[in-house]
């Protein structure tokens, strides 16, 4: 894999923090102002931990569809600030929400309530940006972590953005999985440390966010 390049940040005038405020009027919940943390993953809606969400909304502009596998309780819909076709995003954890509209302009937004191997995934290649955010991704059954449904989504996506905590064990095992495929070209990596008082007592405020793309792509 080439050497990973060093891309300023970039992100555009349009991003401030009313934006959630604007999602949550259209349905979408600000989950990072809940008071209390009964799934003890509270460490993930801080400030800080929210600016891997305005990364990956970043470089997802442009692409007409938007696939997010593992957005919990605060999934990539409500940092985005273009106008996709459609959204998805799937964890067993997150709470369902149908949208036709989002940013002002039609959108089928979907949260699905279900592991990814359950998905039947319908988009044609390149026409989507894939996001893992927090990958740390569990077998279902007899289907493993990393299903082949998985390996052809990131095969085909137009851009792949993983976030990861560098000292998960299941994380480090399951990354290289995904990106060492030789279909892929990093065009940048951020490294990254939370020190809010809820990341600072966890193993997982030091991470790491990769940006990666087909090779060949502009």
């Amino acid at each position: 894999m080439p050497k990973p390049g060093r891309n300023e940040l970039g992100i555009g005038p349009e991003w401030n923090g009313s934006r959630i405020d604007l999602m949550a009027r259209e349905g979408l919940e600000d989950s990072s102002r809940r008071r209390s943390d009964p799934d003890g993953m509270g460490y993930l809606r801080t400030r800080s931990a929210q600016a891997r969400h305005a990364i990956a909304a970043h470089f997802l502009r442009g692409f007409d569809h938007v696939v997010e596998i593992g957005g919990h309780k605060l999934p990539i819909t409500s940092f985005l600030t273009h106008h996709p076709q459609s959204v998805i995003s799937i964890d067993p954890k997150t709470d369902p929400l149908e949208l036709d509209h989002l940013n002002g302009r039609p959108c089928t937004v979907r949260h699905v309530a279900t592991k990814y191997q359950n998905y039947e995934f319908d988009l044609a290649p390149y026409s989507y940006g894939l996001v893992l955010l927090g990958c740390s991704l569990k077998p279902l059954g007899d289907k493993p972590a990393d299903d082949p449904v998985l390996l052809e989504l990131v095969d085909n996506a137009g851009i792949v953005i993983v976030d990861f905590p560098v000292r998960h064990a299941r994380s480090n095992m399951q990354v290289p999985t995904l990106v060492d495929r030789g279909t892929l070209r990093e065009v940048c990596r951020f490294d990254m440390q939370f020190n809010d008082e809820e990341c600072a007592s966890t193993p997982y405020g030091e991470r790491r966010l990769l940006v990666l793309e087909p090779h060949g792509s502009n």
